[in-house]
């Protein structure tokens, strides 16, 4: 399994800051845990610019607030790009997607996972189309760009 973390590059353009692969130990029967990514108030930060050309999606999840999503989306499909009020916390389930960037893009397969922190980003699924789980948390609003 790999975990990617979206941030931004010297230019302010969202990209993969930091990929991790966790391999869990081949004992079953032991608890295994993997710190993925964490934040509070304190580490919060401001709220990111976005570039004009990156459509803002309501999410409709208040600064705080949380919400576990499932979704699906059908083979070859390829959403725009977008940013949300959102922390993204994302699980590939099954088949296989690219999270598109503005500086590049990361493939992800059953079991991997993304992080994206109120980015730009946009999914294009593979041949078999994509089921994902994740838990978005909103943010502070901030008008659209």
């Amino acid at each position: 399994m790999r975990f990617s973390l979206v941030g931004v590059d010297a230019q302010g353009r969202s990209t993969v800051v930091s990929t991790k692969t966790i391999e869990f130990p081949a004992d079953a029967d032991s608890l295994a845990v993997e710190h993925l990514w964490s934040q509070s108030a304190e580490t919060g930060g401001e709220p990111l610019a976005h570039p004009p050309e990156s459509h803002w999606m309501d999410l409709e999840v208040s600064d705080g607030a949380v919400r576990w999503i499932m979704w699906r989306l059908p083979p070859n499909s390829v959403s725009g790009m977008h940013h949300t009020d959102t922390v993204d916390c994302q699980v590939v389930l099954a088949g296989e997607v690219t999270c598109v960037l503005g500086a590049g893009e990361v493939r992800l397969g059953p079991g991997d996972a993304i992080l994206i922190p109120g980015l730009e980003h946009q999914w294009a699924a593979g041949p078999q189309g994509c089921n994902l789980s994740g838990v978005v948390r909103g943010l502070p609003a901030r008008p659209p760009s």
